[in-house]
Protein backbone atom coordinates (compact mmCIF):
# COMPACT_ATOMS: atom_id res chain seq x y z
CA UNK A 1 0.00 0.00 0.00
CA UNK A 2 2.67 2.67 0.37
CA UNK A 3 3.95 2.54 -2.83
CA UNK A 4 0.78 3.32 -3.63
CA UNK A 5 0.00 6.96 -5.18
CA UNK A 6 -2.44 9.08 -2.99
CA UNK A 7 -5.88 8.18 -3.90
CA UNK A 8 -8.88 10.44 -3.10
CA UNK A 9 -11.46 7.84 -2.52
CA UNK A 10 -11.55 5.37 0.53
CA UNK A 11 -9.73 2.55 0.29
CA UNK A 12 -7.58 0.25 2.92
CA UNK A 13 -5.42 -3.30 3.29
CA UNK A 14 -5.08 -5.80 5.88
CA UNK A 15 -4.03 -9.04 5.93
CA UNK A 16 -4.83 -12.23 7.74
CA UNK A 17 -2.61 -15.27 8.10
CA UNK A 18 -3.85 -16.84 4.62
CA UNK A 19 -5.07 -14.01 2.80
CA UNK A 20 -4.74 -10.33 1.85
CA UNK A 21 -7.95 -8.27 1.84
CA UNK A 22 -7.89 -4.72 -0.39
CA UNK A 23 -11.08 -2.41 0.09
CA UNK A 24 -11.80 0.57 -2.33
CA UNK A 25 -15.61 2.69 -2.40
CA UNK A 26 -15.68 5.37 -4.75
CA UNK A 27 -16.88 5.33 -8.52
CA UNK A 28 -16.36 2.81 -10.66
CA UNK A 29 -13.47 4.04 -12.23
CA UNK A 30 -11.84 4.90 -8.84
CA UNK A 31 -11.86 1.63 -8.03
CA UNK A 32 -10.78 -0.06 -11.32
CA UNK A 33 -7.57 2.42 -10.75
CA UNK A 34 -6.86 1.27 -7.43
CA UNK A 35 -7.25 -2.64 -8.22
CA UNK A 36 -5.33 -1.83 -10.95
CA UNK A 37 -2.78 -0.25 -9.06
CA UNK A 38 -2.65 -2.76 -6.04
CA UNK A 39 -1.82 -5.50 -8.61
CA UNK A 40 1.01 -3.88 -10.27
CA UNK A 41 2.30 -2.94 -6.84
CA UNK A 42 1.83 -6.51 -6.04
CA UNK A 43 3.37 -7.55 -9.53
CA UNK A 44 6.58 -5.36 -8.51
CA UNK A 45 7.30 -5.85 -4.66
CA UNK A 46 10.07 -3.94 -3.30
CA UNK A 47 12.11 -6.62 -1.47
CA UNK A 48 14.21 -4.29 -0.12
CA UNK A 49 11.84 -3.36 2.22
CA UNK A 50 11.19 -6.61 3.48
CA UNK A 51 12.23 -6.30 7.25
CA UNK A 52 10.92 -3.04 7.50
CA UNK A 53 7.01 -4.25 6.00
CA UNK A 54 7.56 -7.32 8.24
CA UNK A 55 7.91 -5.47 11.64
CA UNK A 56 5.27 -3.29 10.44
CA UNK A 57 2.67 -6.51 9.83
CA UNK A 58 3.88 -7.73 13.89
CA UNK A 59 3.39 -4.29 15.41
CA UNK A 60 -0.64 -4.41 13.47
CA UNK A 61 -1.03 -8.22 14.43
CA UNK A 62 0.29 -7.66 17.85
CA UNK A 63 -2.53 -9.35 20.28
CA UNK A 64 -4.75 -10.44 17.38
CA UNK A 65 -5.73 -13.82 16.79
CA UNK A 66 -6.91 -15.04 13.88
CA UNK A 67 -9.55 -17.08 14.30
CA UNK A 68 -8.40 -19.86 11.89
CA UNK A 69 -5.19 -20.02 13.94
CA UNK A 70 -5.13 -23.15 16.77
CA UNK A 71 -3.10 -23.07 19.58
Amino acid sequence: MSTLPRLHHEHNASVTLSLPDFTASGSTAQVAEFLTRVCEALSALPLDRMEREAGVLSAEGAGVTDPTSTD
